[in-house]
């Protein structure tokens, strides 16, 4: 499943990356709205007559829930303080992260997906869905992060680009080291991973992906660059 799933996934994000327009009205929502209307339309259906066991589709997926009354169902992987890896110091307040949506068995699903939509930069909630998408405690095959950053104006340029690139780059490097502390970041062998960005202003746009061959981020005019 997790090939042809994987692949559907990513078609779903070119197509958002290639029509999302200039909004400064909307919010995150309305990219899972979207996403989860793209993926009925392939027949991967969030369907509330089956039983539990039988959904594939998985909205707000915990990666940390205890067997309890109301769910008979034990997720053990990761909990967080703040937007952090708990410690036993902090265990006691750390709670499980969510994922947006997650694809595949409910315990154990294949695919993760994270989106943000942000009016601006946001540097610990970048940290935060990079740091779950690398977290080789939790139990996909494939990982996604999509983000959209909405401009007031145009797209930045020069010294603001610089400076972007240089906080998406950030960003990464603070995921990777909260990371190694624990010595949980993912095997590549086991895991792909998709870092995107895609940066809107009024009369333009692009993206930015992490391209792993060069450890860093780099940006592209089109989508079909990237996926």
């Amino acid at each position: 499943m997790n090939s042809k799933m994987k692949n559907e996934v990513l078609s779903i994000i070119k197509v958002i990356a290639d029509n999302i327009q200039w909004n400064r009205y909307i919010n995150e929502h309305y990219l899972h709205h979207y996403f989860t209307f793209q993926l009925q339309q392939r027949k991967y259906e969030i369907d509330l007559t089956k039983k539990r066991e039988n959904f594939v589709v998985h909205p707000e997926w915990p990666t940390y829930r205890n067997e309890d009354k109301k769910c008979d169902i034990n997720i053990p992987y990761r909990r967080y303080y703040h937007n952090e890896i708990s410690n036993s110091n902090k265990s006691e307040n750390a709670k499980g992260g969510h994922f947006d949506f997650a694809i595949g068995e409910y315990n154990k699903p294949e695919i993760g997906i994270e989106f943000i939509w942000e009016y601006g930069w946001n540097k610990e909630e970048f940290i935060f869905d990079f740091l779950k998408c690398m977290d080789g405690a939790l139990p996909f095959t494939t990982a996604i992060s999509y983000s959209v950053i909405v401009r007031e104006k145009e797209i930045s340029i020069k010294g603001r680009k610089t400076r972007f690139e240089k906080s998406l780059n950030g960003a990464y490097e603070e995921a990777k080291d909260r990371l190694d502390v624990h010595n949980s970041l993912y095997d590549v062998s086991k895991r792909d991973v998709y870092l995107i960005v895609t940066e809107i202003g009024q009369n333009d746009k692009r993206h930015w992906y992490f391209d792993k061959s060069k450890g860093k981020f780099r940006e592209e005019k089109s989508i079909n660059n990237v996926l």
